[in-house]
């Protein structure tokens, strides 16, 4: 089962609104033409608050968003399009270093749900500081798992976390996860 995107405007459109600082990954709104305005006054007022200053803020996940027309949609999304055009079906803009606030073109790459889950840091509530590793209370063991095409595989039990966590490592090298999967947290 997919998730929603919203329809984004045309590469053309994009390009119209937004000037993009390739060093940075910014994106800065261009001055508005007159005709795009009901009043002179409008058309003064929008210029002189936005023009050429940062058209993002902050979404709640750390992604920035930008509001077009009053749609909010992921700044990365929005470079994306501006550069390559339409994003095809269900595909995913996915940041290669996992920074969201990165939306360099070098760091963006247009993949499938599943080759973005495979980029996926460790998580941030960890508290045994190695991924695909869970502590089992009953047999004082650690369980190595890791989840594929979204399903959980135990790769087995073990009696330290360093020897789970060295199974875990094979079996996300053997998927081709990437390396940010297999930091420890």
């Amino acid at each position: 089962m997919g998730h929603k995107i919203k329809s984004m405007p045309s590469k053309e459109e994009l390009i119209k609104l937004f000037n993009f600082d390739a060093d940075t990954g910014r994106l800065i709104w261009k001055p508005r033409p007159r005709d795009m305005f009901v009043s002179n006054r409008s058309y003064a007022t929008w210029n002189a608050k936005f023009a050429g200053k940062f058209a993002c803020d902050i979404a709640n996940f750390g992604y920035y968003r930008v509001s077009i027309n009053n749609i909010r949609y992921q700044a990365h999304r929005v470079i994306w399009v501006m550069h390559y055009g339409e994003i095809e079906g269900e595909l995913e803009i996915d940041h290669k270093n996992g920074i969201r606030e990165d939306n360099r073109l070098c760091n963006l790459r247009c993949v499938t749900r599943r080759e973005n889950g495979k980029n996926l840091g460790s998580k941030r509530n960890n508290s045994l500081g190695y991924r695909g590793i869970v502590y089992h209370k009953l047999s004082n063991t650690y369980n190595a798992r890791i989840t594929v095409d979204g399903k959980v595989k135990s790769l087995g039990y073990y009696k330290t976390p360093e020897s789970a966590y060295a199974v875990y490592l094979e079996a996300a090298e053997f998927y081709n996860f990437s390396n940010r999967h297999m930091e420890s947290v």
